[in-house]
């Protein structure tokens, strides 16, 4: 990684675009903590019908909440590739068309977050043999493999023009690669719980423990724990999936760009001023709209002009 690229990722960079937007992001914080709020409010009345707190319609939280998380990852990922970024407006704007999957999603965790939940409930009872040692050992490495998975395939869902077979197979392969990011987004995450349990525990009184907690998640945690994934996950994804595609196709991503620069200064130029650039030889250059470009490039400005006039 060049030094230009090092410091693009870097944690200065990370805090100054961060904090251009924080007041906003605060704002999102607030909308997001108060629909999970109000959600979770609902299944602990569900729950309590059914006579006792069920985990199974406690963890329905999760697909519950997932267009909601697609609108963060959303906005993530305009404050990480340095896109216009309006928090509030993008969030909404990124629930639709993100929906679909991460609700699909969702489910998948739903179930796979219940089990380990059970899981991890056997093994407190001890470890009376060895199979059931390495048995949470391979508990642990599956777990960590899966958070991997999911920053990556959730951060290429966002980032990415890729099918959902693409993203399935690359997140596999980036949950295993780029270690580096993926422990510096657990450490990031880990520290955040941390400060916050270690407030609940000084604050040694459940109501004002019950402050610490919501004050930062409704103001901070939400949106910044989500743009510690994608800021992170996308320095591996750029890396590995992007920069070779990018090199792979550099032809085709050429003509891609020259096409949207011709159509740009098709629509802010005068037909009438195209058609007599057009006349002569067609690889002499001409001045059309700011830009130098061949004659024959006239041509195929005045071709699209025709198309979208019909």
């Amino acid at each position: 990684m060049s030094d230009k690229e090092k410091g693009k990722y870097s944690l200065k960079e990370f805090f100054n675009k961060y904090l251009d937007y924080i007041g906003k992001f605060t704002l999102v914080n607030l909308i997001f903590a108060g629909i999970i709020l109000v959600s979770v409010t609902l299944l602990f009345f569900v729950s309590s019908i059914a006579g006792e707190i069920n985990l199974l319609i406690l963890a329905l939280i999760i697909p519950i909440m997932s267009p909601f998380i697609g609108g963060l990852f959303h906005i993530a990922k305009k404050l990480t590739l340095d896109e216009d970024l309006n928090p509030v407006k993008d969030f909404f704007a990124g629930i639709k068309p993100n929906f679909i999957p991460f609700f699909i999603n969702s489910f998948f965790v739903y179930v796979i977050t219940v089990g380990l939940y059970v899981t991890f409930q056997y093994y407190r009872a001890g470890f009376d043999s060895p199979l059931k040692i390495v048995s949470f050992v391979f508990t642990i490495i599956f777990t960590l493999f899966f958070f991997n998975f999911e920053c990556s395939a959730l951060t290429m869902l966002v980032c990415v023009d890729l099918r959902i077979s693409e993203i399935l197979r690359n997140a596999v392969i980036l949950a295993l690669g780029g270690i580096v990011n993926h422990i510096k987004t657990l450490l990031s995450l880990a520290l955040m719980a941390c400060i916050i349990f270690t407030g609940i525990r000084v604050a040694n009184d459940p109501i004002l423990g019950i402050f610490v907690f919501l004050l930062p998640f409704c103001l901070i945690i939400p949106a910044l724990s989500v743009y510690i994934v994608v800021f992170n996950n996308w320095q591996t994804i750029e890396r590995i999936v992007v920069d070779p595609y990018r090199e792979e196709h550099k032809s085709e991503l050429r003509e891609k760009e020259q096409n949207k620069q011709l159509e740009q200064a098709a629509e802010e130029s005068d037909p009438d001023e195209l058609i007599s650039l057009a006349q002569g030889d067609p690889e002499e250059f001409v001045y059309v709209g700011g830009r130098m470009i061949k004659r024959k490039n006239v041509l195929k400005m005045l071709e699209k002009t025709d198309k979208k006039a019909e």
